[in-house]
């Protein structure tokens, strides 16, 4: 009888922290009125990579590790070059999924509305969360959201991330879809 109560009990604590674990961020919920949005046809586009955390690190952090790891390899080199332009996946794969609509997210910079796409967290297999928002270009934010990625289970770590940047980008192409 001890032995279920205490099963219980640490079950229902496993499941409270998963929700809570969770809760930290709004997936897929705009913030924001969007009202203003609707029928826009492009949104320029921007990264900004200064609030990521990779591993639990920042990316200083992060680098100094990944180097101690593999002294042979550049890990600067890496992250500049091979992991830091996988976002491009994200937008390419938003504008895959936007095709039929006629909507599109362009490195353009001259459109009236500006997608910000900000990696908050990423781990070493690839699965992030990417927060959105949409400003008017130049000025203030109309909408923002979160998204999560799932990254792959087999490859380089730039291929991982590529894959979960592409599953952000296809969660942002839906949010996009009821909001453009």
């Amino acid at each position: 009888m001890k032995k279920n109560l205490f099963a219980t009990a640490l079950l229902l604590v496993l499941c409270t922290l998963t929700m809570q674990a969770q809760k930290k961020y709004v997936f897929d919920k705009v913030k924001g009125t969007p009202a203003e949005l609707k029928g826009v046809k492009e949104l320029s586009y921007e990264a900004d990579w200064s609030q990521v955390i990779v591993e639990g690190m920042t990316p200083k952090e992060w680098i100094v590790k990944r180097q101690d790891e593999q002294p042979e390899y550049d890990a600067q080199n890496e992250w500049d070059n091979e992991l830091v332009p996988r976002i491009k996946y994200m937008r390419s794969t938003v504008n895959d999924k936007l095709k039929k609509t006629g909507r599109r997210v362009t490195i353009a910079a001259d459109r009236p509305y500006t997608l910000v796409l900000t990696p908050l967290e990423i781990s070493r297999k690839g699965d992030m969360v990417v927060k959105c928002t949409i400003k008017h270009t130049g000025g203030e934010p109309v909408a923002h959201f979160y998204v999560k990625g799932n990254g792959g289970t087999f490859g380089s770590m730039s291929n991982l991330w590529g894959d979960g940047f592409e599953s952000a980008g296809k969660r942002l192409a839906a949010v996009l879809k009821e909001i453009l």
